[in-house]
Parts: C-alpha cells; sequence; structure tokens
C-alpha cells in the first residue's frame, strides 16, 4: 500500500499491511513491523509497531536504519516511544521516528526498521527489498 501524506511530492513505493490484522501478525511474525509513513517536508514521519512483550523482555531500542546512496553509508535514527493515537492495537506498542527526505526532487531513501533487545535484533526490511521512498515526478503540461 503506498501511503501518501501532507506532502504529495513524495511516495512510498513499499507495501505495508493493509488491515490491522495483516499489521498484527507483521508484527508479531518479524518482531517490528512498519505501520505507515507521513510526508511533511524536510521529514518522513514512520509509525512502527513492537509486539508488547518484545518491549517487556528488557532493554529496548528501535531505530531506522536509512541510506540516500545505496547502501554506501548509511545512518541510524532513533524511534521513540509514543501514545497510541491512532487506536490502541492490543499486544502491541507504538514508536515514531523522522526521517529526512533527500533534497532533491528526484531523490530516493532506502530503509528499514529494527528493535532491538540485549539479546535479539527484529527487523523489518520489506522481506529484504528495503522500504523505500521516492520523489514523485512532476511534469509539466
Amino acid at each position: 500500500m503506498e501511503e501518501i501524506g501532507d506532502d504529495p511530492q513524495w511516495m512510498l513505493t513499499s507495501k505495508l499491511a493493509s488491515t490491522p490484522e495483516e499489521l498484527a501478525q507483521a508484527t508479531l511474525t518479524q518482531g517490528v513491523a512498519l505501520q505507515a509513513v507521513r510526508f511533511k517536508r524536510p521529514k518522513a514521519k514512520c509509525l512502527i509497531r513492537i509486539p508488547s512483550v518484545t518491549h517487556e523482555a528488557g532493554k529496548l531500542q528501535c531505530f531506522v536504519r536509512y541510506t540516500m546512496d545505496g547502501w554506501k553509508t548509511f545512518h541510524d535514527v532513533p524511534a521513540t516511544h509514543c501514545s497510541d493515537c491512532l487506536g490502541k492495537m492490543p499486544k502491541t506498542d507504538l514508536y515514531k521516528a523522522d526521517l529526512p527526505l533527500p533534497n532533491t526532487e528526484y531523490g530516493t531513501i532506502e530503509f528499514a526498521v529494527c528493535a532491538k533487545t540485549d539479546s535479539q535484533e527484529y527487523w523489518d526490511n520489506n522481506h529484504t527489498t528495503n522500504h523505500t521512498i521516492r520523489a514523485i515526478a512532476t511534469q509539466a503540461y
């Protein structure tokens, strides 16, 4: 599912869960799942789900790892726990992280989300193809 937010010049090209049931299943299966992306220049806000049991398992770090150069370099952005303003999903916790959008109108950003405890790492990397945000090319008519 493509998510377009407040800035229509950007789009998420990854497929996200389209129902609460699919999101809950992805969250429990993977240990972390990207729920939604909203765009408001200069940032893309990522909403991330983590099973509550993971959060309760000990010290938890949630972050988004992203690149703008095809993984020649990457950066990690911490995600913070937030109140569940989208409606409570049982047995999950909501996190948010802000990614910078590329400065060019043809930019691309690839990313994956991670939940890390003292003993485990859980990734949602769009089934090994990474999540991708692309600029929507505008054409003059």
